[in-house]
Formats: C-alpha cells, structure tokens, sequence
C-alpha cells in the first residue's frame, strides 16, 4: 500500500512535471508566436507610417494590442502558476521521505493532499483550455495579420507601380522641359550673340559719332565767333540806325512844330482875310445901294474884286485844309 501510494505520489509528480515541461513549451510557442505576431505587427506599422500618414487598419490595430494584453496577463499568470508548481517539485529521496512520513500521518492529509491534487488538475485543465483558446485566437488573429498584410502590401506594390509610373512620366515630362531649356538656352545664345554684334558695331559707331561731334564742335566754334561778329556788327548798325531814327523823330517833331506854327498863323491870316472880307462887303454894300444908279461899272469892278477875295480866300482854304490833313498823316505816322 505504501508503495502504491509512493508510486501514485511519484507518477503524479511526474506527470505534474511533464504537463508543466508541456505548459512551458506551449507558453514558450504561445511567446513565440507573438513575438513573431509583435514583430510583423511592428514591421507592418513601420511600413504603414513610411507610406501613408492613414493607417487603413487602424480597428485591426486595436483589437490586435487587446489580444496581445490578454496574451501578456495569461503567460504572466502561467508563469506564475509554474512558480507555484515549481515550489512542490522534491527530489526523489524527498519524496521517498515524504512517502514515509505520510505513512506515518493522519490519513486526513492525504485526503487534503489528493483533493488539493484534484484542484490542481482542474486548475491545469481550465488553463488548457484556455491555453488553446487563446491558442485558436492566436491563429485566426495571424490568418487575419496575413490577410492585412498582404492587402496592406498589394497597396504598397500599387503605390510602388503608381509612383515608378509617375517617376516615368515626370522624367520624360522634365526631359522635354530640359530639351525645352536647351533649345531655349541656344536661342537665347545666338540672340545674346547677336546682340554682341550689334553692341560692337553700336560703338563703332558712337566712336565715329564722336569724332564727327568733336569736328563739328570745332567748326561750330569758328562759326559761332563769326556769327558773334556778324551779330555784333549788326547790332552796331542797328544802334546807329536807332540813332539816326531818333535825330529823324526829333526833326520831325520840329517840323511840326513849325508846321503847327505855319497853320496857326495861316489861321491867323485867314481870319483877318475873313474879317476884312466882311468889312470890304460891308463897306461895298453900303454904298451898292446909293451908287447903284450912277456907279454900276464901279459896283462891277467892286464886285470883280470881291469875286478875286472869294476865289482867294477858297484857295487859301484848300490849301489850309490840305495842310492839316498832311500834318494829321504826320501825326499818326510818328505815333
């Protein structure tokens, strides 16, 4: 009975022994697993960021770090577990002492002992179980990482096409724009060429241009001295023409001075003409009348001269009249 209980007891530790070696190999493949999991994960969001700000698979992300916390508490937990078991593992010459003292015990404790045994193997079955949900999750969770990844890399081949295309078209497109330049750049050179050409012959020009200015501004001295002189001579003329113009006006004024004088005084004269021609009429008709009957030719002869007066006195009027029409004629002249 001994025995028995002592093999019992032994094939037990073994067995807890051999499930704990199994529970730390599925734990170790379990670690494995989301390390690999964690690895292509972190490769994947690597390759995710350097592509695109916008994570597509940002859900899967999220439910992956809860799986991936979930995993951390169940191996902690086991880990601990296996500590625990760990603690209870004896050598065989303790468990042979061990065997004898329970021999010697109260059967109350092997009864305490089994049934804690008991516990213990539902305790590793539930873990079991556990183990191999976690385990089914762990790979519908890979199936759905690979799926992810391999949309996620057909994405990233898309945009590797897409972008080697538009690399393609934006070189051809920069290679016409350089051929573009270099055309560009020919034509700018044949002008600027061009251009120097002229410049040279532009100042070729403007050397001749300046020799012409130097002659002529030689000449143009000369010339302008003359002109000086021609303009000073006639500007002497001129003075003296002034001069002469200003003697004329002053002997003009003179003369009329004197024409003034010779008016008045034929005013004068025909005033007293007048005068004396009223006194002759007067002295005529008076006696016209009392000689009339017997002095008829010296009433004739008187009225001959009277006529001879009038005729004078016309003429004298006349030239009156024409004297001062020149004088007024003079006059404005001068003005």
């Amino acid at each position: 009975m001994d025995e028995a209980m002592l093999r019992w007891e032994t094939l037990m530790l073994n067995n807890m022994i051999v499930s704990s070696k199994d529970k730390e190999a599925t734990i170790l493949k379990y670690s494995s697993d989301a390390t690999i999991s964690t690895e292509s994960s972190q490769k994947l969001h690597k390759a995710i960021k350097e592509k695109s700000k916008k994570s597509p698979i940002k859900d899967l992300q999220t439910s992956k770090m809860k799986v991936n916390s979930f995993k951390t508490e169940t191996f902690k937990q086991i880990v601990n577990n296996q500590v625990k078991q760990n603690k209870i593992k004896v050598s065989k010459p303790e468990v042979n002492r061990y065997g004898k003292n329970f021999n010697l015990s109260n059967t109350n404790k092997y009864e305490l002992l089994k049934h804690e045994m008991e516990k213990m193997n539902n305790y590793m079955e539930q873990l079991n179980k556990t183990l191999q949900t976690i385990t089914v999750e762990l790979s519908r969770e890979k199936s759905i990482n690979n799926v992810s990844i391999n949309s996620v890399i057909d994405a990233l081949d898309r945009y590797q096409n897409l972008k080697l295309k538009q690399n393609t078209i934006d070189g051809v497109s920069y290679k016409e724009k350089l051929d573009t330049i270099a055309k560009e750049v020919e034509n700018i050179q044949v002008e600027k060429k061009h251009l120097q050409k002229r410049l040279e012959e532009s100042n070729i020009a403007l050397v001749n241009v300046n020799e012409k200015i130097l002659a002529l501004s030689e000449n143009s001295d000369n010339e302008y001295d003359k002109k000086l002189n021609e303009i000073e001579e006639e500007r002497n003329e001129w003075n003296d023409y002034q001069t002469k113009l200003e003697k004329l006006i002053i002997e003009s004024y003179k003369a009329l001075s004197r024409k003034d004088e010779y008016i008045k005084n034929q005013d004068f004269i025909a005033d007293n003409l007048r005068k004396e021609k009223l006194d002759l009429e007067t002295r005529v008709n008076e006696p016209i009348l009392e000689l009339q009957l017997h002095q008829s030719e010296e009433i004739e002869n008187y009225q001959n001269k009277i006529k001879k007066l009038s005729a004078i006195i016309a003429d004298m009027n006349r030239a009156l009249i024409s004297t001062r029409e020149s004088h007024n004629m003079a006059i404005s002249e001068m003005r």
